[in-house]
C-alpha cells in the first residue's frame, strides 16, 4: 500500500474504526472493525456520505502468539482472522486528533 492511500484512508473519511477481539472455535481469533459515532443515528455531512473507503480502514496489529516473537499483521478493510488460541496480548497504535 501507498503511503498517500494508507494516509488518505484516516484523512479522508469521518471516524477512527473500533476492532473487536472475538474468540472462536478454541483456536482462533476474530478481529473485526466498525466506524465509532458519538452518534450512531447523526447523519454525515454530504461530503461524507459515500467514503471512498467505505468507513473501513487498514490498522496495524502487533500480536504475539504463546511465547514466539511479536509480529505484525494488517487488518484489511474488512475482517481478519489470527490462528492460534494462546494469543497472548494484542496492541493497536493509539490515534490522536491534532
Amino acid at each position: 500500500m501507498k503511503v498517500v492511500e494508507y494516509a488518505d484512508q484516516w484523512t479522508a473519511q469521518m471516524g477512527f474504526p473500533i476492532v473487536t477481539v472475538t474468540s472462536f472455535n478454541n483456536t482462533h481469533v476474530k478481529l473485526t472493525q466498525e466506524r465509532y459515532k458519538k452518534n450512531p443515528k447523526a447523519k454525515d455531512p454530504e461530503k461524507y456520505s459515500q467514503p471512498k473507503y467505505g468507513f473501513k480502514w487498514e490498522v496495524p496489529i502487533w500480536y504475539q502468539e504463546g511465547k514466539g516473537k511479536v509480529e505484525l499483521a494488517w487488518l484489511k478493510r474488512g475482517v481478519r482472522k489470527c490462528s492460534g488460541f494462546t494469543l497472548m496480548w494484542v496492541s493497536f497504535p493509539a490515534y490522536h486528533h491534532l
